[in-house]
């Protein structure tokens, strides 16, 4: 079966759009060329991802659906098999192109999805602790990484430059965590810079690849 409106235009009867409700495969709203567009669904409750989850098989890349019980708006950033429901909200919207961190710590450190997260092109890192000795600076998991950055695709990418600005002279060196290839040269001499391009492989998986350095002053 089959539902739709119509409307009229000088006098004469024309489709303007139809709803399907044969199969999966071609529900929707179409034009009268029969392209299917992109659709605003609603669900009661935030929906569940995947071949599996809410409007799999339905919900077009980009539809968005709304949740009416929790009052959230959601984007399918993900395929029509298998949709990955991302929560829009001010934040995913804000076009920050640079941010500046810090983090104090004088010795080995797990940094934080917020050290390395903040802006779309840029992000820059200051390690600003006095160091007595070489340390690590262990990345977080490339999944904390990805919830702070809600749930990024395949291909998105960013610079973040981390800069020694310790009172010792001594290195902090890059070290990987779950789901990072590291790449190049990790290690950052007292008062230098180095820049590295993060980019997501997977939604769980990313690398970082060292592409420079040097003096900061």
């Amino acid at each position: 079966m089959a539902t739709g409106f119509v409307q009229r235009f000088k006098g004469r009867i024309k489709a303007a759009s139809l709803f399907s409700d044969f199969g999966s495969s071609t529900k929707g709203l179409f034009d009268n060329s029969g392209v299917r567009l992109s659709g605003v669904w609603n669900n009661a409750g935030a929906p569940t991802g995947g071949a599996g989850g809410t409007l799999a098989g339905i919900a077009l890349p980009g539809d968005l659906l709304q949740d009416t019980t929790g009052l959230a708006l959601y984007q399918n950033t993900g395929t029509q098999a298998a949709p990955i429901w991302t929560a829009v909200s001010a934040e995913t919207s804000a076009q920050t192109t640079a941010a500046y961190n810090t983090n104090a710590a004088t010795a080995a450190v797990t940094l934080s999805a917020a050290n390395i997260t903040g802006a779309d092109a840029e992000v820059v890192l200051a390690l600003t602790g006095a160091l007595a000795a070489g340390a690590a600076a262990t990345l977080p998991t490339v999944a904390a990484l990805a919830a702070a950055l809600h749930a990024p695709q395949a291909g998105l990418s960013y610079k973040l430059r981390i800069i020694n600005e310790s009172s010792g002279a001594f290195v902090w060196t890059v070290t990987t965590n779950t789901g990072w290839t590291l790449n190049g040269t990790m290690t950052i001499a007292q008062n230098t810079w180095r820049d590295f391009i993060v980019m997501f492989t997977s939604a769980t998986t990313a690398t970082l690849q060292s592409v420079g350095t040097g003096a900061n002053s």
